[in-house]
């Protein structure tokens, strides 16, 4: 059990030296694939020098200094068994406790192991719903789920809301097919199985973390290759709000939203980026040093204590001396007033210090609520666009309807009148016939000069009607394209007031970027 929890230590020390590393030189700056395989050769690395013992022998003999021997016999103190103390077998307690641990480990272990599994069928049930089209190095899935696009391996489940022909569709799918082509789904399963094994260790939570931001930085960075980098960070943000996809995949909405919009329009180069890259060599040779070396030690040796070895050239063995080393005590020769001076300087120049660095955050966060509020802003406004958008554009419809109904119900109208009058004119005609077969020659005349007459009179009418509905239908066109181009003039407004929200947005986002870049070289 000591060797166990020996290995545990140390996996957990290893972990924390690499990550603070990653945090303080790496982090945020824009080697992406170089962060990806330093976190994943930490995590690696973590889990087997702990394994690697390389003994160092100390004799008597050697007289190697006492403060060497302290610092390596404090850093693997806790691989000796003389320094672990055993409970006697008689005492059931320690046993109690030692067993409830265990359990209580492996109930943790199976909890994460439980998620884990869970996002895997949730994949195998989104396989069997919907059907996967083969493609040259990917299956494309499409489906209707609310949490998709998002990849796991070589699927890419596509939601069928968002057209993939779109300028926004071909950027999300550029996306998604990075995220396959360089098998990001193989570190996350990794990862995953790591964090559930090994849960009680907090650094490899992080280091998870920060491998699924990476992994959204390359892919963002391929994406927008061929791209305006701001319409792709304004989609990111437009979306994300609505978001949400299993633990296991590559999502394209991720959580890091910030980090993500910096990343992509920030153009900055890291400063000493060599230099940066080529600090692991220091930090790696620390932690095998840490994790790798332990002393091996005599009986009855204290080493806990400075030894000085004294001992003739020509002395035997039975006559050499060990003797403690005597420290003699450096006089303080400060006067009482100028170290009570010293301390009250020391104590000023500390709370100025601390008052400033309490400033710094408390701007940083104000600088951080006001992006928040912007952004909240934007959202709203763009709802309330698109909200007039859709009512101006519901009153064109309505109008338009009731222009064709209009139009349908003066054509029934004069289609009757042309019945109407067509079943007059025959019926004249009938009347003039009877009458032209019972009268004389005059009468006849009469009659067809009488008829002609009316016709002319039944013509007139139906021009002067034909006129009219002519007359009507020229204003209710005319009615309608005015409509059309108040609603073209009103949409043009609506998108040059978005376009230049747009432009205050990425000036303010800009203006926060390079305050935090000021604050951050302070």
């Amino acid at each position: 059990m000591s060797g166990v929890l020996t290995w545990f230590i140390e996996m957990v020390v290893c972990s924390g030296i690499l990550y603070a590393n990653y945090y303080v030189l790496l982090r945020n700056n824009r080697f992406h694939s170089y962060n990806r395989y330093y976190l994943l050769a930490a995590v690696v690395l973590s889990l087997l020098l702990p394994l690697v013992h390389i003994p160092i022998d100390f004799s008597i003999t050697q007289g190697k200094p006492a403060a060497i021997l302290q610092t390596l016999n404090a850093i693997s103190s806790v691989t000796e068994n003389k320094h672990i103390r055993i409970a006697p077998e008689g005492i059931s307690t320690a046993f109690t406790l030692k067993k409830l641990f265990i359990l209580f480990y492996i109930l943790m272990a199976s909890a994460i192991l439980a998620r884990f599994v869970t996002a895997l069928l949730f994949i195998r049930k989104l396989l069997r719903k919907y059907k996967a089209e083969r493609t040259a190095n990917f299956f494309f899935v499409s489906t209707t789920e609310p949490t998709t696009p998002f990849s796991f391996f070589k699927w890419l489940f596509w939601n069928n809301n968002i057209d993939l022909q779109s300028n926004d569709g071909e950027q999300i799918f550029r996306h998604e097919l990075f995220h396959i082509q360089e098998r990001h789904s193989w570190d996350l399963a990794f990862l995953e199985l790591i964090t559930a094994i090994f849960w009680i260790n907090p650094f490899f939570h992080l280091a998870k973390k920060e491998v699924k931001t990476i992994h959204e930085f390359l892919a963002d960075e391929f994406a927008t290759k061929e791209n305006d980098k701001w319409s792709y960070a304004e989609l990111l943000l437009i979306r994300v709000l609505n978001s949400s996809s299993p633990r296991l995949v590559n999502p394209f909405f991720h959580n890091q939203i910030k980090r993500r919009i910096a990343m992509i329009t920030s153009s900055k180069t890291p400063k000493y980026q060599f230099f940066r890259k080529l600090m692991i060599l220091p930090m790696a040779t620390l932690v095998f040093a840490l994790c790798a070396f332990k002393i091996k030690t005599y009986p009855g040796e204290n080493i806990l204590e400075p030894v000085l070895y004294n001992a003739t050239a020509d002395a035997s063995d039975a006559s050499k001396i060990l003797t403690l080393g005597s420290y003699v005590p450096v006089l303080d020769t400060t006067k009482p007033k100028e170290k009570q001076k010293a301390k009250k300087d020391d104590q000023n120049e500390f709370d100025e210090k601390k008052i400033k660095s309490e400033k710094e955050a408390v701007e940083f966060k104000a600088k951080i609520r006001e992006t928040e509020e912007v952004q909240q802003h934007l959202k709203q406004l763009m709802i309330e666009r698109q909200k007039e958008t859709a009512k101006y554009q519901e009153e064109f419809k309505k109008m338009m309807e009731m222009s064709q109904r209009e139009t349908r119900e003066n054509q029934e109208k004069l289609k009757m009148l042309l019945e109407q009058r067509q079943k007059e004119g025959t019926k004249y005609q009938e009347e003039l016939r009877q009458m032209l077969q019972h009268n004389n020659a005059e009468a006849q005349k009469e009659g067809q000069e009488k008829f002609k007459q009316l016709m002319e009179e039944r013509q007139k009418e139906t021009e002067k009607f034909q006129e009219q509905f002519k007359q009507m239908w020229l204003m209710r066109q005319k009615e309608a394209e005015k409509s059309h181009e108040e609603l073209k003039k009103l949409l043009q407004q609506r998108q040059l007031e978005m376009q230049q929200w747009q432009e205050d947005f990425k000036k303010k986002l800009m203006l926060m970027q390079e305050e935090n870049q000021k604050a951050k070289n302070r």
